[in-house]
């Protein structure tokens, strides 16, 4: 089932799925659930997303997606912010990211993740063209 429902600028939105014995691995077979429940907010070129998930594969795994992104330029400049947290091991990963389009086709991006519990940081700059 998924939904959306506007209420003035927010929408809420629900998504889950049920997967009856489901193969977890070769051997194990399971009853599997997943379910999110989120909020977006726009207002003029800001952004902000929030969600809960859930998910039964592995015993119990739930955590927390925030987002809060800034539009400049006639949209072709964003800066965002993410944070992604793991309810059960309370650890995560934020990522900032700058995105620029050079064109529809064309595009510039800058950014970094850093992880909360583990030293593999990174940055990273992309370029992509769609056609």
């Amino acid at each position: 089932f998924d939904g959306a429902i506007p209420i003035g600028p927010v929408v809420l939105r629900m998504e889950g799925a049920v997967f009856p014995d489901r193969y977890i691995n070769q051997e194990k077979k399971k009853n599997q659930i997943m379910a999110l429940a989120g909020l977006d907010w726009n207002k003029d070129t800001w952004t902000i997303t929030g969600q809960y998930y859930l998910d039964t594969k592995d015993d119990y795994e739930h955590g927390v997606t925030l987002n809060l992104s800034k539009s400049f330029l006639n949209e072709t400049l964003e800066f965002s912010g993410t944070a992604l947290i793991n309810l059960n091991e309370y650890d995560g990963i934020l990522n900032f990211e700058a995105d620029y389009s050079l064109s529809d086709q064309i595009g510039l991006s800058a950014g970094s993740y850093i992880f909360l519990s583990e030293e593999m940081n990174s940055i990273y700059v992309k370029a992509t063209y769609n056609f």
